[in-house]
């Protein structure tokens, strides 16, 4: 969620890459979930930050399916009913967790920080905080 904001993009992709997995955007765009994420805090002080989301593109064999994860966002997202169902893969989620892993190794190592593209609404905040930080 938010991919082309910003440098972070290329990190999830290496990321990504390693399990032989892809990234694509936002494939909600019209629900505005980037600017309802728990991101959006950090995005508006400049911040910029990866939200990964699953997808909707699953493995033939994937015992889930997308009408599945509508079916549940529709009746249990932030509801009484948000609760675990069988048909969470949790294999699935460890590789998920290992691909946050990696790009938050790749981050923590970079001599580089985490950039807004140029243009983008939220580059004007993060130059503002970091001429606080050189003076």
């Amino acid at each position: 969620i938010g991919l082309g904001k910003s440098t972070l993009d290329t990190v999830a992709r290496a990321a990504a890459a390693r399990q032989g997995r892809i990234v694509l955007g936002d494939q909600f765009p019209s629900q505005g979930l980037f600017y309802r994420s728990d991101q959006f805090a950090l995005a508006k002080i400049g911040v910029p930050a990866m939200y990964l989301s699953g997808g909707t593109q699953f493995l033939e064999n994937s015992a889930v399916k997308n009408e599945d994860m509508d079916r549940w966002r529709a009746e249990n997202y932030h509801r009484v009913g948000d609760e675990l169902e069988d048909f969470w893969n949790f294999e699935a989620m460890v590789e998920d967790a290992q691909i946050g892993f990696w790009a938050g190794l790749h981050i923590a190592t970079a001599e580089e920080l985490p950039a807004w593209n140029p243009g983008d609404e939220f580059e004007a905040a993060r130059l503002e905080a970091r001429s606080t930080l050189d003076r």
